[in-house]
């Protein structure tokens, strides 16, 4: 049987995979290439990288990486949706 830090792991893991399938969706086609699926996936994985480094958490640090933009992708929903 999973001890409480295997659970926690478990969720993190689910979390991740969550967020990252939802912002690849989101993000696959974004119009500006400089802010779009494979800028995101750099910028989560220097968040992780200096997240170990200065020794803070690598799963926030991710989740940080990942959502940096989602902004810019709502504001390009509204603008497709007026025009």
């Amino acid at each position: 049987m999973a001890n409480q830090n295997d659970k926690k792991e478990l969720k993190r893991g689910a979390l991740l995979s969550f967020l990252e399938n939802k912002v690849d969706e989101l993000f696959q086609d974004f119009p500006v290439p400089a802010h779009g699926i494979d800028h995101i996936r750099r910028v989560a994985d220097w968040a992780v990288l200096i997240a170990k480094n200065e020794g803070h958490d690598e799963f926030l640090a991710k989740i940080a990486g990942l959502l940096h933009d989602i902004g810019r992708e709502w504001r390009n929903l509204m603008i497709i949706r007026i025009n």
